[in-house]
C-alpha cells in the first residue's frame, strides 16, 4: 500500500494523487500493460508534463525578431532597388537616351520595379531567403515540403503590397508563427536561419561587391544622382498623377573646365586732329649720322704778299 509523502497518510487503488492532501505520489501505474516496478536504490525520472515548443529556436525574441524583419524589407525594398535602379539607367545612358528626360526617368523606374519583383519571387522560391533576409539571417520556410517552390514565391509577393500597410506587421506581432497575409496565403513563415552567421556573411559580400561593380565601371556616383535630381524633379508629378510633367532638371557637366590665362590688349587712341596737324620727321638713323661728310674740308689757303 502506498503512503502519501507530503501527510503521511496511507493511500488505496491506483490514483496519482493523495485523497487527504492532494499531493503528486511518486509510484509507478500497476493497471499499465509491461509495467515494471523501479529496483531500490534506482530514481525515477519524473513524468514529462510540458514540451517546450520550437518558436524559441525559430523567431527568438519577438522584438528583435520584428526589428530583424523590418531592416530585412528595407534593405530589399530601397537598397537593392538602387542598385537596380541604377544599373538599368546605365544602360539606358549607354543606348544614347537621355537620363535627364522624363520618359527615360519612368522607363528606368518601370524596369527596376519589375526586376525588383522578379528577383524577390526567383530568390525566395530557388534560396528559400533574399539579400535583406539573408543579412538579417533569415529565411522562408514551409512547413509540408522542403523548398517553397515558384508559386509559392510568387502568391507571397504578390500580396506584399497589402503588407507594407501597417496590418501585415501587425499580424507578424500578434500570430504565433509571426506569419503576415502573403505567408497566410503562400503557406509560409520566416524563420531564423540555420547558419545565420553564413548567411549574413555572403549576404555583405554580395551587396559590397554589387555596389563597388556599379561605382568603379558603371559611373554609379553620377548615375545615382542624376537619378536623385530626376526622383525630385519628376517624383512628385508620378506621385500625385499630374498631367504635364515638370522641365528637365540641368545636366550635370561632363568635366569641369580649367581656366587658361588670356592676353590682355589695350587699344591706343590717337588724339584728335593730330595727324592733320603735327607730322613727326623721321629721325636719322646711326648709320647716317655716323657715316662721314661727303663733303671736303677746306686746306690751308695761301696768301700772296
Amino acid at each position: 500500500m502506498a503512503t502519501c509523502p507530503a501527510c503521511g497518510k496511507e493511500q488505496n487503488g491506483t490514483t496519482a494523487f493523495c485523497t487527504s492532501c492532494g499531493a503528486v505520489l511518486d509510484r509507478p501505474n500497476l493497471d499499465a500493460p509491461h509495467a515494471q516496478a523501479a529496483p531500490a536504490g534506482v530514481p525515477v525520472a519524473p513524468p514529462i508534463l510540458f514540451v517546450p515548443s520550437r518558436a524559441a529556436d525559430d523567431f527568438g525574441d519577438i522584438g528583435q525578431y520584428i526589428a530583424r524583419r523590418l531592416f530585412a524589407l528595407l534593405v530589399d525594398l530601397i537598397g537593392i532597388t538602387a542598385l537596380i535602379a541604377i544599373g538599368v539607367a546605365y544602360i539606358l545612358a549607354r543606348r544614347g537616351e537621355d537620363t535627364h528626360s522624363f520618359g527615360v526617368f519612368f522607363e528606368t523606374a518601370v524596369y527596376a520595379v519589375f526586376v525588383l519583383i522578379v528577383y524577390l519571387c526567383l530568390a525566395e522560391a530557388y534560396l528559400a531567403t533574399t539579400l535583406g533576409k539573408a543579412l538579417m539571417g533569415l529565411r522562408v520556410r514551409v512547413t509540408t515540403s522542403a523548398r517553397v517552390g515558384l508559386a509559392r514565391g510568387v502568391v507571397r509577393n504578390i500580396f506584399l503590397p497589402f503588407d507594407l500597410i501597417v496590418i501585415g506587421f501587425v499580424l507578424a506581432a500578434l500570430t504565433p508563427r509571426r506569419k503576415r497575409i502573403g505567408d497566410f496565403v503562400a503557406g509560409t513563415e520566416v524563420v531564423n536561419a540555420r547558419r545565420p552567421a553564413l548567411y549574413v556573411l555572403v549576404a555583405a559580400v554580395l551587396i559590397g561587391a554589387w555596389a563597388y561593380a556599379e561605382y568603379a565601371y558603371g559611373d554609379g556616383l553620377r548615375t545615382a544622382q542624376t537619378l536623385e535630381n530626376g526622383a525630385a524633379t519628376y517624383g512628385p508629378s508620378l506621385i500625385g498623377g499630374q498631367g504635364a510633367p515638370p522641365a528637365a532638371p540641368t545636366p550635370l557637366p561632363e568635366r569641369t573646365p580649367v581656366p587658361t590665362e588670356q592676353p590682355i590688349t589695350v587699344p591706343t587712341i590717337a588724339p584728335s586732329g593730330a595727324t592733320s596737324s603735327f607730322s613727326p620727321s623721321p629721325s636719322p638713323s646711326p648709320s647716317a649720322s655716323n657715316a662721314p661728310s661727303a663733303t671736303p674740308s677746306p686746306g690751308p689757303s695761301s696768301t700772296t704778299s
